[in-house]
């Protein structure tokens, strides 16, 4: 695991530093803010979602959690979120996620029973093992507060890390 390259973002939130992570190929992005080795830094592990990130898509909230975590980890002063564009489509790649979006569309149908609709034997293939990997790369304080869903909450407590909050509304998030 090797951090590549690290520069200074600004974004309409605040600045971040932004650094690019290699591990086992894949590649992640984490934003930081603060100092992360003390203290209680928010924390988010965050998943590509081309359809709502970059075209503003109305039929999941993604872009509106990665928003909400980054202007979280402002107002909380330390804080990371660490991002995977190989996980597209709760992992099953952007062709599956585009037959699912289409037969949810025409169904009425939500994504869990639309994935099992086109024959895939899950509804989450993500994995986080190298996303948490990130956190320990970035020396990340074990006892964060935490904006994810039930299986990010798991990875991060098998791999050590203690959860002494979850952001509010967030339980169910993706």
């Amino acid at each position: 695991m090797v951090i590549e390259a690290t520069t200074m973002l600004r974004t309409k939130f605040g600045v971040f530093k932004v650094s690019h992570h290699v591990i086992k190929d894949e590649e992640f992005i984490s934003l930081s803010a603060g100092d992360l080795t003390n203290g209680v830094p928010m924390v988010r592990l965050q998943s590509a979602c081309l359809f709502s990130e970059a075209f503003d898509s109305q039929e999941c909230n993604c872009k509106q959690q990665l928003a909400d975590a980054l202007c979280t980890i402002i107002i909380c002063g330390r804080g990371v979120l660490v991002y995977s564009q190989t996980q597209e489509g709760r992992g099953a790649g952007l062709r599956n996620k585009i037959l699912g979006m289409e037969v949810e569309r025409t169904s009425g149908c939500d994504s869990f029973e639309a994935y099992r609709r086109i024959g895939l034997d899950r509804v989450d293939y993500r994995d986080y093992t190298q996303m948490v990997r990130v956190l320990h790369e970035l020396n990340c304080s074990n006892r964060i507060l935490f904006a994810g869903n039930v299986e990010k909450r798991e990875a991060l407590k098998r791999d050590g890390f203690v959860i002494v909050g979850q952001k509010i509304g967030d339980e169910h998030a993706q």
